[in-house]
C-alpha cells in the first residue's frame, strides 16, 4: 500500500502559480512487536526509518 501511494504521488505534478512541480514522499514504517505494551517503540523506530530514507536519497520507504 505504501509503495502504491509513493508511486502515485511521484507520477503527479502539482500546479502552483502556473508552474508544474514534482513531488515525492519518503516514509518510515515500523510495527508494534508482540512483547511491546504500546506504540512508543514503534513510533521511535518509524521516525528513525524516515530519517534513514531521507538520508539514503529520499523518495523511498524504509522499514525500521
Amino acid at each position: 500500500m505504501c509503495e502504491r501511494l509513493r508511486r502515485a504521488i511521484a507520477t503527479n505534478k502539482v500546479n502552483t502559480h502556473g508552474h508544474h512541480v514534482a513531488v515525492t514522499i519518503s516514509m518510515g514504517l515500523s510495527s508494534v512487536a508482540p512483547k511491546e505494551r504500546g506504540v512508543g517503540g514503534a513510533m521511535i523506530r518509524a521516525d528513525q526509518a524516515l530519517y534513514d530514507a531521507k538520508h539514503q536519497g529520499r523518495d523511498q520507504i524504509v522499514m525500521g
